[in-house]
């Protein structure tokens, strides 16, 4: 397998990373094909309260919906954050020792448990915006979509008809 971490405002990055890694390995045959796994990534590499955000969340959906094609596996950096006062926001879910919200998951976490819960087949989504995106399944008893909106300035609005195919 090839293994790379990048933190990057800009989810479309990822996916550049693994073509880019793609285009490299096809000159050596026996590992062009090998599995592209992200071990460590996110919308901000430093400790800080963005991490701990739904702004983190939305970013962690919007990303996954977009490299789940090129990446074998890709994984969080931590479960659960370091203890204070310095010990880092990266986790899904906070230090016990954390004085204010002690081992409570983070909204990253709540965007995780929510695509665990996609069941069934992946199914075709159109209308998807600049930023808004989403992943949508369906299974014999029921069809999901999780949308998310991510726009780190916060400053955009737009209309998404998003539609549903294959259903």
């Amino acid at each position: 397998f090839y293994s790379w971490h990048r933190y990057t405002k800009k989810p479309s990055e990822y996916v550049s990373d693994a073509r880019n890694i793609r285009f490299l390995l096809s000159a050596f045959p026996p590992f062009a094909g090998i599995p592209l796994i992200l071990t460590e990534w996110g919308i901000d590499s430093e400790n800080t309260e963005i991490n701990n955000s739904n702004t983190s969340a939305a970013y962690a959906i919007f990303a996954i919906s977009h490299f789940k094609k090129d990446l074998s596996l890709a994984f969080n950096f931590e479960v659960k954050d370091g203890p204070p006062p310095n010990g880092g926001k990266w986790g899904l879910i906070r230090h016990e020792k954390n004085p204010d919200e002690n081992i409570s998951p983070k909204p990253k976490f709540k965007a995780f448990r929510e695509l665990a819960k996609l069941a069934g087949n992946e199914i075709s989504l159109s209308g998807e915006g600049t930023f808004v995106s989403g992943i949508a399944s369906s299974s014999l008893s029921k069809t999901a979509v999780i949308l998310a909106n991510y726009d780190f300035s916060g400053q955009n609005i737009e209309n998404v008809p998003v539609t549903f195919t294959g259903l």
